[in-house]
Protein backbone atom coordinates (compact mmCIF):
# COMPACT_ATOMS: atom_id res chain seq x y z
CA UNK A 1 0.00 0.00 0.00
CA UNK A 2 1.31 3.43 -1.01
CA UNK A 3 0.88 6.59 1.02
CA UNK A 4 1.77 9.91 0.60
CA UNK A 5 3.16 12.28 3.20
CA UNK A 6 2.80 15.56 3.91
CA UNK A 7 4.74 15.90 7.54
CA UNK A 8 6.99 14.34 9.13
CA UNK A 9 7.59 14.57 13.33
CA UNK A 10 9.65 12.94 15.38
CA UNK A 11 10.76 12.20 18.94
CA UNK A 12 12.75 9.85 21.26
CA UNK A 13 10.76 6.69 21.30
CA UNK A 14 10.65 6.41 25.27
CA UNK A 15 8.36 8.75 25.43
CA UNK A 16 5.89 6.95 23.92
CA UNK A 17 5.98 4.43 26.69
CA UNK A 18 2.95 6.72 27.98
CA UNK A 19 1.05 5.74 25.02
CA UNK A 20 -1.54 3.00 24.94
CA UNK A 21 -1.85 0.43 22.22
CA UNK A 22 -5.07 -1.55 21.00
CA UNK A 23 -5.17 -5.47 21.54
CA UNK A 24 -4.83 -5.99 17.13
CA UNK A 25 -1.55 -3.47 17.46
CA UNK A 26 -3.16 -1.64 15.27
CA UNK A 27 -3.91 1.97 16.97
CA UNK A 28 -1.93 4.20 19.32
CA UNK A 29 -3.17 6.59 21.64
CA UNK A 30 -1.30 9.40 23.57
CA UNK A 31 -2.05 9.68 26.91
CA UNK A 32 -0.42 13.33 27.01
CA UNK A 33 1.76 15.37 25.19
CA UNK A 34 4.64 14.10 23.31
CA UNK A 35 7.52 16.07 22.01
CA UNK A 36 7.38 15.89 18.55
CA UNK A 37 9.73 17.85 16.35
CA UNK A 38 9.18 18.85 12.58
CA UNK A 39 10.81 17.64 10.20
CA UNK A 40 11.30 19.54 7.39
CA UNK A 41 10.78 17.82 4.00
CA UNK A 42 10.55 18.84 0.20
CA UNK A 43 7.34 17.99 -1.84
CA UNK A 44 5.44 14.72 -0.43
CA UNK A 45 6.97 11.98 0.49
CA UNK A 46 6.66 8.15 -0.12
CA UNK A 47 5.52 5.43 2.30
CA UNK A 48 4.95 2.12 0.78
CA UNK A 49 3.50 -0.58 3.43
CA UNK A 50 4.68 -4.39 2.01
CA UNK A 51 3.30 -7.63 3.65
CA UNK A 52 4.10 -10.89 2.92
CA UNK A 53 3.95 -14.05 3.90
CA UNK A 54 6.71 -17.51 3.98
CA UNK A 55 5.66 -20.53 5.12
CA UNK A 56 2.27 -19.56 7.21
CA UNK A 57 4.71 -16.38 8.92
CA UNK A 58 3.60 -13.01 8.20
CA UNK A 59 6.05 -10.20 7.71
CA UNK A 60 5.15 -6.55 6.88
CA UNK A 61 7.88 -3.87 6.17
CA UNK A 62 7.03 -0.02 6.08
CA UNK A 63 9.63 2.42 4.33
CA UNK A 64 9.75 5.87 3.57
CA UNK A 65 11.82 7.96 1.53
CA UNK A 66 11.66 12.39 1.73
CA UNK A 67 13.34 14.42 0.06
CA UNK A 68 15.00 17.33 3.15
CA UNK A 69 15.17 21.04 2.09
CA UNK A 70 18.66 21.25 3.95
CA UNK A 71 21.08 19.18 5.82
CA UNK A 72 19.50 16.72 7.72
CA UNK A 73 18.58 16.90 11.47
CA UNK A 74 21.12 15.81 14.58
CA UNK A 75 19.53 13.25 15.87
CA UNK A 76 22.04 12.37 19.10
CA UNK A 77 21.99 8.09 19.55
CA UNK A 78 19.15 6.27 20.56
CA UNK A 79 15.82 5.02 19.36
CA UNK A 80 13.39 7.51 17.78
CA UNK A 81 9.92 6.98 16.52
CA UNK A 82 7.65 9.01 13.50
CA UNK A 83 4.88 10.42 13.51
CA UNK A 84 3.50 10.99 9.53
CA UNK A 85 0.08 12.93 8.63
CA UNK A 86 -0.34 11.55 5.05
CA UNK A 87 -2.25 13.79 2.38
CA UNK A 88 -5.78 13.13 3.94
CA UNK A 89 -4.67 14.05 7.19
CA UNK A 90 -4.57 10.25 8.54
CA UNK A 91 -1.67 10.28 11.41
CA UNK A 92 0.66 7.22 11.24
CA UNK A 93 2.99 6.71 13.51
CA UNK A 94 5.94 4.51 13.22
CA UNK A 95 8.19 2.89 16.00
CA UNK A 96 7.12 2.50 19.49
CA UNK A 97 9.32 2.22 22.53
CA UNK A 98 9.88 -1.19 22.27
CA UNK A 99 12.05 -2.82 19.16
CA UNK A 100 11.87 -3.00 16.56
CA UNK A 101 12.80 0.76 16.02
CA UNK A 102 13.02 2.36 12.51
CA UNK A 103 16.14 1.75 10.84
CA UNK A 104 16.92 5.71 9.65
CA UNK A 105 20.09 6.45 6.81
CA UNK A 106 20.47 9.68 5.10
CA UNK A 107 22.15 10.03 1.84
CA UNK A 108 23.34 13.09 -0.17
CA UNK A 109 23.38 13.89 -3.73
CA UNK A 110 25.90 16.19 -4.79
CA UNK A 111 25.87 16.40 -8.81
CA UNK A 112 28.56 17.21 -10.61
CA UNK A 113 27.31 20.18 -12.72
CA UNK A 114 25.92 22.82 -11.31
CA UNK A 115 22.93 23.43 -12.25
CA UNK A 116 21.68 20.28 -10.90
CA UNK A 117 20.11 20.34 -7.35
CA UNK A 118 22.40 19.31 -4.22
CA UNK A 119 19.29 16.90 -1.98
CA UNK A 120 19.77 14.81 1.08
CA UNK A 121 17.94 11.53 1.19
CA UNK A 122 16.02 10.42 4.24
CA UNK A 123 14.87 6.47 4.25
CA UNK A 124 13.21 5.15 7.23
CA UNK A 125 12.77 1.00 7.65
CA UNK A 126 10.51 -0.51 10.02
CA UNK A 127 9.71 -3.94 9.98
CA UNK A 128 6.35 -3.91 11.32
CA UNK A 129 3.16 -2.03 10.10
CA UNK A 130 2.52 1.66 11.17
CA UNK A 131 -0.27 2.23 13.49
CA UNK A 132 -3.06 4.69 13.48
CA UNK A 133 -1.78 7.60 16.09
CA UNK A 134 -4.97 9.47 17.29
Amino acid sequence: MLHYITRIQYCPAHHLAFADYDEDGRMAFARGTMPWRVLPIQGLAKMEVSEESDSGIRACTTKLDATLPGLPPYLPGGDYAFLLTTADGTRLLLGRHLPPHPMLLTTSAHPARTSDTAAYTLTLTLNSHPYFFL
